[in-house]
């Protein structure tokens, strides 16, 4: 809570100024509630102080007066930070915030002017790919950019059907829920009168396969009120050998290759110019390729005509297995591949799930074309990247690494653009007091955090040496957090690791040192803590506002 006053204009020649006071106090036993109306109704003047940094807007200067009466803060300044602020933002003028719009608002204000209307879409980022490459090269150490600009923001597919392209990989809790719902499942199914005989019928026709006869069922029944079954409801349990390893990528590829050498071969419009290509770049498949695809460019050949799909580009053979796979599936008995979806219990750095997709090649023919399905986000399918907990009311965003997967549109994501951050970089970051902060004081403060307003969030380029400690901090804090889900003790390398941290923590400011009962390190979460910790001084350094925290005012 706050309350903000204009102050009363006077003879003398003046800007507008601004009594703000901050009534939101989290001080235990703090009663703002009662103190505010007496400092308002007092004719006595606070006791306020010039801070030691004044506000920078353009070329003039704005200085801050602060004092303190009770539980309340007040500050003293004209309207100007807020009328050149990013976005006209309304915040507490601290000096932690004096010193971050100092840093950020006018790098932030020019790139967002510059820059937002190309990156605000995916498709618009997608269409100034060059540009923004051409960009990131030039970016250095301590340059601020946005988050926009150096990680790509992209929301995945829906099936329309997750019962039949989902199955939880066997041996894993959430299988073990399967398999009981199953035998209540059957046994329902078995006595009902007009669903009973078809159900029998389907198992013997599919060999007793459960799995085979769900859809089916569905077809001639309704899935609720005659099957009993939960909107959406996943049936599926995935055997661990059924699950696609690096080779199957390989494989993937090798058909597609298959599959357009003969289409280019039978084309009337290109088997003359692909014929020559052959010879002159002796068989050498990727070559080959760039040069038909080439011929697009300048409509003498079509996408279609070439065998290829939107988006689907062989330039790069080391990525070419997994372009393969997305628009392509995988055939053999291997066929299943990580998904996710969005994570309603808001884990942070990573989630426990075993969720699997049934990634065959007609599968990925239906996901691609049914009207039902929606097929999007497929550039990023089996790249690492971020995704985060969407609502955050009065919380810290919770990031989590999302590893190489097909993912659905509740679990939107950031993809490392430009080799400027790495995506453990980029996730230590994210996952800071201090970057939440800025989102809240700068950018927007509503309890969700929206793709645009992480798009928009300004991003300082670490040196080498901060971004080889953000990315080992990551890794670590991943390796407590996947401890942590299993309830397992910290292993022993995880807790010397962190007691090293404790020991630097010594020299961190005093909000930024583990209390005496976490550096006994019982439990993975103890260990986690510490590195949480850790990682937000690195960020704190990073941003310039080291021990003017702590930054978890929401």
């Amino acid at each position: 809570m706050f309350v903000a006053q204009k102050e009363p204009k006077t003879n003398a020649p003046s800007v507008d100024e601004l009594t703000f006071i901050q009534a939101r106090n989290p001080i235990k036993g703090s009663r703002p509630e009662d103190e505010l109306p007496g400092l308002l109704k007092s004719k006595a003047e606070p006791r306020l102080i010039v801070g030691s940094a004044p506000f920078k807007c353009g070329a003039e200067e704005s200085s801050v007066s602060r004092g303190q009466r009770g539980c309340l803060r007040i500050h003293r300044l004209s309207l100007a930070p807020y009328r050149q602020a990013l976005k006209r933002c309304f915040f507490e003028p601290t000096e932690a915030v004096v010193r971050l719009y100092n840093r950020l608002n006018e790098p932030t204000k020019q790139l967002v002017e510059e820059w937002w209307e190309r990156i605000e879409t995916s498709r618009r980022f997608s269409e100034h790919q060059i540009e923004i490459i051409a960009y990131c090269q030039h970016l250095k150490p301590g340059d601020t950019t946005l988050l926009g600009l150096v990680a790509e923001v992209g929301q995945g597919m829906v099936t329309a059907n997750n019962g039949r392209f989902l199955g939880y990989l066997d041996g894993t809790p959430r299988a073990e829920g399967i398999w009981r719902r199953r035998e209540i499942l059957v046994s329902n199914w078995q006595q009902h009168p007009r669903v009973g005989p078809v159900f029998r019928q389907l198992l013997s026709d599919h060999q007793n396969d459960f799995h085979a006869t769900v859809e089916p069922l569905k077809v001639q029944f309704h899935w609720k009120d005659d099957l009993g079954l939960q909107k959406g409801e996943i049936y599926r349990i995935v055997p661990p050998e059924s699950v696609a390893v690096p080779e199957d990528f390989d494989r993937a590829l090798a058909f597609r290759k298959s599959e357009l050498e003969e289409t280019w071969s039978k084309s009337p419009i290109v088997r003359d110019y692909y014929g020559r290509l052959l010879l002159e770049e002796h068989g050498d498949f990727f070559t080959v390729f760039t040069a038909l695809f080439a011929s697009t460019s300048t409509r003498t050949v079509s996408l279609r005509e070439l065998g290829l799909q939107p988006g689907e580009s062989y330039h790069d053979p080391s990525d070419s297995p997994r372009v393969a796979a997305i628009f392509n599936g995988f055939q053999g008995k291997r066929h299943w591949v990580p998904f996710r979806k969005g994570d309603t219990e808001g884990h942070r750095w990573t989630t426990p799930d075993p969720l699997y997709i049934d990634w065959t090649d007609s599968n990925v023919r239906y996901l691609q074309t049914a009207p039902e399905a929606r097929w999007q986000g497929h550039s990023f399918f089996f790249l690492p990247g971020v995704t985060w907990t969407r609502h955050g009311n009065h919380v810290a965003l919770k990031g989590r690494l999302q590893p190489g997967c097909v993912f659905d549109a509740n679990g939107s994501r950031l993809t490392p653009f430009g080799g400027v951050v790495t995506t453990n970089e980029l996730l230590a970051i994210l996952n800071t007091d201090l970057f939440s902060y800025i989102v809240k004081k700068f950018v927007k403060n509503t309890q969700d955090y929206e793709i645009n307003d992480l798009r928009m969030a300004p991003i300082v380029i670490p040196t080498v040496s901060q971004s080889e400690e953000l990315g080992s901090l990551a890794k670590l804090a991943i390796d407590a957090k996947e401890q942590s889900l299993k309830h397992d003790e910290p292993t022993v390398s995880l807790v010397r690791d962190c007691q090293r941290l404790t020991e630097r923590q010594a020299d961190a400011p005093t909000y930024l040192q583990p209390d005496s009962q976490i550096v006994l390190l019982h439990t993975a979460d103890d260990c986690l803590a510490i590195v949480e910790l850790a990682i937000n001084w690195v960020v704190e350094r990073l941003y310039g506002v080291e021990g003017l925290g702590p930054f978890n005012e929401f």
